[in-house]
Formats: C-alpha cells, sequence, structure tokens
C-alpha cells in the first residue's frame, strides 16, 4: 500500500468505530480488570513503561503522526489483503484493535513510501531552501530501499528492525515500546494469545487534525515544508510534552526554552550543561529507591560536564591508573539532540551549525 492511499484519510466519515469504538473501548475497559476473563477469553494491558524523558531514539514527532494515521487505517479496513485484521475484547460493545505483528510491517511499508517521497522533495531543494540535517522532515524515518521491495528483506536490515521495534512498537520485558504509548496515543493488549494495540482519546485527537503532508500529495514546490500544523504543533507541546506524563522531559524543556530567552544563541555544550543539571537534580532527589535511579546515575550523572580530565567519567587518576575502564559514552549528547530536534520541528528553535562545524541554537523567531 502506497502512502498516498492514506490522503484523505480524514475527510471521510468512516465507520462508526472510530468515532465511538475508543469511548467504547474505555467502557469496556472499566467493566474489566487486566488479566480478567470474559466470553472465555483473557486480556492484558502491555503497559508502557513510564519512562519520564522521551526517548532520545524518538528525534521527531512527525513519524508519529503517520503511524497513528495508518493505524486508523487498519482500524477502519478491519482484515484484508495485508492480513491487518480487527478483534473485539468485548464482541457487544465492538471495541476495535488489529494484531501488533501485522501492523507492524503495515506501518512500516507506509512509513517507507512517505519518507521516499519527503526525501525527493529534499534532494530536490536541498540547496534553495538550506535543508540540512538540522531540519530535515526525513529524520526519524528509515532510508527507503532502490528497488522498495523490502518485504523479503525487512528482518535482514537493521533500520527497519529497529523502526518498528522503537517507533511502530513491540513487547520488551518492561513493557510496550512504541513512541505512540510514549505520546499517550495508542495501547497495546496480550489478548488470547496474541498482541494487539488500539487507538486513545488522545490518538483520536491527534489523528483528526488536518497534517500539510498527509492530507494532499506532497508538491512539487521550492516552498519551504513544514510537517505539523498550528493546532498539531500546540497539540503536541500542550499534551504530549509539558502536558504529558513525562514529567523530566517537561522540566527539560521548560529550563531549554527558558535559558534560550537569556541570550542570542547557545553552543550544544552549554546545553548539554543544562540537561546535565536537570537529571542530576531529579536523581540525587528521588534517591536509590527510585525506579530510574541506577538508570539515570550510571548514563548522566556519573558524566560531569563541567568536570575535566578523568572526573568527567565519575572516575579517579587512581580508578584509570589501576586499569580501571571507563563507562561508556554519556548519553547527555544524545538527549539534547533529540530533545532539540523535536523543538525544531515544532518551530520553536532554530538549530545551525556554526563556522567551526558545532551545533548552535537559539529561539526560533516568527
Amino acid at each position: 500500500m502506497l502512502a498516498q492511499e492514506l490522503v484523505g484519510i480524514r475527510l471521510v466519515v468512516v465507520s462508526v468505530h472510530l468515532y465511538y469504538g475508543v469511548e467504547e473501548f474505555n467502557e469496556g475497559l472499566e467493566e474489566l480488570s487486566p488479566g480478567a476473563s470474559k466470553d472465555n477469553l483473557t486480556y492484558q494491558e502491555i503497559e508502557y513503561d513510564g519512562y519520564p524523558i522521551l526517548w532520545r531514539y524518538y528525534s521527531r514527532i512527525f513519524p508519529a503522526k503517520v503511524i497513528i494515521t495508518a493505524l486508523v487505517s487498519s482500524l477502519n479496513n478491519g482484515s484484508d489483503s495485508e492480513g491487518v485484521s480487527e478483534i473485539g475484547f468485548d464482541r457487544d460493545l465492538k471495541i476495535y484493535c488489529t494484531t501488533l505483528h501485522n501492523f507492524r510491517a503495515y506501518a512500516l511499508d507506509i512509513c517507507i513510501e512517505l519518507a521516499n517521497e519527503i526525501k525527493k522533495y529534499e534532494n530536490s531543494y536541498k540547496i534553495k531552501n538550506n535543508i540540512n540535517k538540522t531540519n530535515k522532515i526525513s529524520i526519524g524515518f528509515p532510508d527507503p530501499e532502490v528497488n522498495n521491495d523490502y518485504k523479503e528483506s525487512q528482518f535482514f536490515r537493521p533500520d527497519y528492525q529497529r523502526f518498528m521495534d522503537k517507533f511502530i512498537g513491540h513487547r520488551t520485558k518492561d513493557g510496550f515500546s512504541s513512541i505512540l504509548a510514549a505520546l499517550g496515543l495508542a495501547r497495546c493488549f496480550s489478548f488470547d494469545g496474541g498482541e494487539y494495540i488500539t487507538i486513545t482519546e488522545l490518538g483520536k485527537e491527534f489523528y483528526l487534525l488536518d497534517n500539510p503532508l498527509i492530507d494532499k500529495k506532497i508538491p512539487e514546490t521550492d516552498k519551504i515544508l513544514r510537517p505539523f500544523t498550528e493546532k498539531e504543533k500546540d497539540l503536541i507541546m500542550e499534551r504530549m510534552i509539558i502536558g504529558g506524563e513525562h514529567d523530566l522531559e517537561k522540566a527539560i524543556v521548560e529550563r531549554i526554552l527558558k535559558k534560550l530567552k537569556d541570550k542570542a544563541e547557545y553552543e550544544a555544550e552549554e546545553i548539554d550543561k543544562l540537561v546535565y543539571e536537570v537529571i542530576r537534580d531529579r536523581t540525587e532527589k528521588e534517591g536509590p529507591d527510585w525506579k530510574w535511579y541506577n538508570k539515570f546515575h550510571n548514563e548522566v550523572v556519573r558524566f560531569d560536564p563541567s568536570a575535566t580530565g578523568t572526573a568527567r567519567f565519575g572516575m579517579s587518576d587512581d580508578e584509570i591508573a589501576e586499569g580501571d575502564k571507563p563507562p561508556r559514552k554519556s548519553r547527555i549528547s544524545a538527549w539534547r539532540a533529540a530533545t532539540m530536534g523535536r523543538l525544531v520541528e515544532l518551530d520553536l528553535v532554530d538549530w545551525k551549525i556554526n563556522s567551526k562545524g558545532l551545533s548552535v541554537y537559539s529561539l526560533s523567531m516568527p
């Protein structure tokens, strides 16, 4: 299925389960507790792990818009030639979802096709529109294959597998890992031996907002294209980032935007220090009993960007001399780059590469 076949979906009044199924779905869940049985069937929600910061892999939000559109298309179409099917936990309530396994391939197909169209635009107007790695819309999507015949090789291409696992979603030992779950757009369940995914109220609201790159064919134009409308950007910022469940993400974003008001621009190293301070303070405040204490302490707190020499690795010179190896690279820069990438995508921040090859950030001017 070509991505452009999704064009105009939101302009058509689709079947009742899109508009009413979410409410009915939630009503059904209120009647049943996870693991309960009804009609001789059992289900268990595979919950999002509650990570307090958006994962560094999610450097852009636009792929989530494309994936949620694919999810609604799956729910609307029901069973089709691709093997995407719908099923109800409660047949009377018509609670709809689709198999996670088949949906991963279905959504990957759409994302690859759309990424291909976006890359054509970016390659055609790269110089004229100053398109580079800081403002590319295609960042976050997997690179499409030349022959587009990925179905036989998708499980042998690490980038495709990674995209399906990280963005579209898969079950891990900690829960459901997906950008949709991280943003509160979808939920996942194990049910009668299988795994299924469905949309949430916020997901439906996000889906129903018009999008300049999905509602119509990507134009051949030298005008700068943007991935979101103002309404979409407001919803993302207010309900998914600042108003979402990621309280540490909220703290980091608010500190960054406040700092950028102080002067014209900041280099990446200065933003790294800010991210470090926010995570360090939260980790120390929560203490060792915090679920995420070890992870943040090992990957962030021990890497003090203001320190020098081996102290930057949380180790003394004596420890290094005795042969202890420094821990793996800090995650601070990766988190900073992902966070700033999302803020650039939302037109809140400008990201440029200066003459020294360093990233420089400033507030976006309207």
